[in-house]
């Protein structure tokens, strides 16, 4: 549904198990792709099986024509362009395709500019990728890099404020942290080994979310909601105050 409202002309076919099918041909769904002129044709489970090897699906699935991925400069332009947060996630060599998913949907329904990843020891964007995250791999501008430390540095360059994220006790508690109001990029690392060395030396600052129970850290999806809805939440209430001045 998201492809159809966001990038109709990416689809380029549209198969369903027949079970799926007979239910398909009574929603909206398929009167709109029957105006797009791509009927959605019946396939085996095994052939489901083989274009979607280990992946949980409902019985549907599209091919596409290749994916459009954006240059870090255009990220930096929509930036500068949009009225909404000024914030960038990036993410260093998140490989777990249900967090790279969810992380995608927590920055579209954050409103952020734009997603950030790396070319090399990441999951891309791959079928179980966009699953989770629920159609924002298809409406949220995204920018894979070959280097991410440079693409830090070109961020900076243009006014961005680095924010990383660490779990050490140098770090600052986000909820007593003041985040700047300049535009920023909140930075997540990997499953288990969080950002490497030489991406927290990018950062201009660490923050980490204060946990009460006896588990040391959080999923990266959940830790990417909470600092983004923070950041939101100083902003919002900036402006506020702004105001009432």
């Amino acid at each position: 549904m998201e492809t159809i409202k966001s990038s109709p002309q990416n689809i380029c076919e549209v198969f369903a198990t027949k079970s799926s099918l007979d239910w398909l041909r009574k929603t909206s769904l398929s009167d709109k792709l029957a105006k797009l002129k791509k009927p959605i044709l019946e396939a085996s489970k095994d052939a489901f099986e083989q274009a979607v090897p280990g992946l949980v699906h409902q019985g549907v699935v599209t091919t596409l024509n290749q994916r459009r991925l954006f240059s870090l400069k255009e990220l930096i332009q929509i930036s500068a362009r949009s009225n909404a947060s000024g914030i960038i996630v990036a993410l260093d060599e998140l490989q777990d395709p249900q967090n790279m998913g969810a992380v995608l949907r927590v920055a579209e329904c954050g409103g952020v500019d734009g997603v950030i990843g790396t070319k090399r020891r990441s999951v891309g964007i791959t079928p179980a990728v966009a699953k989770a995250s629920a159609g924002a791999s298809e409406t949220m501008p995204i920018s894979l890099v070959t280097n991410l430390n440079e693409a830090l540095k070109e961020l900076k360059n243009n006014g961005f404020w680095i924010i990383g994220t660490d779990a050490g006790k140098q770090a600052n508690n986000l909820f007593e942290t003041k985040l700047p109001s300049e535009p920023i990029v909140l930075v997540f690392g990997s499953e288990g080994k969080g950002l490497r060395r030489l991406v927290k030396e990018h950062c201009d600052i660490m923050l980490k979310i204060p946990l009460m129970g006896k588990i040391e850290s959080l999923n990266v999806s959940q830790a990417a909601s909470i600092l983004l809805f923070e950041a939101l939440r100083q902003r919002a209430f900036s402006s506020v105050k702004a105001k009432m001045k």
